[in-house]
């Protein structure tokens, strides 16, 4: 890391609003450091792991961004060894674990990770499927727009709902989606015909869903 050009760059300041506003401590939320700090920041217990451990142990340390597992072959592992090295590795750069997030379990109750569920079945399969969260964040937010969007035109609530449903579909297709796929597509066409009755209160069932 290159100390003396992080200086310069945290107290650069930034402009919001056509004001230059001065940073005298952290980084704006969204700010174009953000997502530099949150990748440095947690750089190097990888590392660390991989000179501790030996293959057998089954010790990994997956990362995206400030966001990441450890596996291990045994509980006692992670909790006794490989816990300890990564939270005295980041405690030195004043962070520290989030006690709500992090959580111990086997692969075979599960885990969330980047909005997906990764879980064992049987006699070793691994399924990674839309998480519970994640899966319940959608439709919350496509009837938001739709409940926003009640008397609007089709054509403006379809332009509004595309890239929301587009970009979360795109997300989740390359895991086992089939079921949420399908789930959405109900829950969001329950939306649309609540919203057209509502509309249109005097017509039949027929009409609206014809509609």
């Amino acid at each position: 890391m290159n100390k003396k050009l992080l200086k310069q760059w945290l107290r650069a300041g930034f402009i919001e609003k056509k004001t230059f506003r001065t940073t005298e401590e952290g980084t704006p939320r969204g700010g174009i450091i953000s997502p530099i700090l949150s990748n440095m920041a947690p750089d190097g217990p990888e590392q660390k792991l991989k000179e501790e451990f030996t293959p057998k142990d089954k010790v990994h340390f997956i990362r995206f961004a400030d966001d990441f597992i450890v596996t291990g072959a045994t509980k006692e592992l992670i909790e006794e060894k490989a816990v300890p090295i990564v939270r005295n590795h980041i405690e030195k750069r004043d962070l520290s674990l989030s006690e709500e997030k992090t959580k111990i379990t086997h692969v075979r109750e599960g885990f969330d990770f980047l909005g997906h569920n990764v879980r064992k079945f049987g006699k070793g399969k691994l399924i990674i499927r839309p998480s519970k969260k994640n899966f319940k964040n959608f439709p919350d937010k496509t009837r938001e727009i739709i409940r926003k969007n009640h008397n609007t035109k089709p054509s403006d609530l379809i332009r509004k709902l595309n890239p929301v449903i587009r970009g979360w579909a795109n997300y989740q297709r390359y895991v086992v989606s089939k079921a949420a796929f399908g789930r959405a597509d109900y829950e969001i066409t329950k939306a649309i015909r609540r919203s057209v009755r509502r509309k249109h209160p005097g017509k039949s069932r027929k009409w609206v869903r014809n509609k």
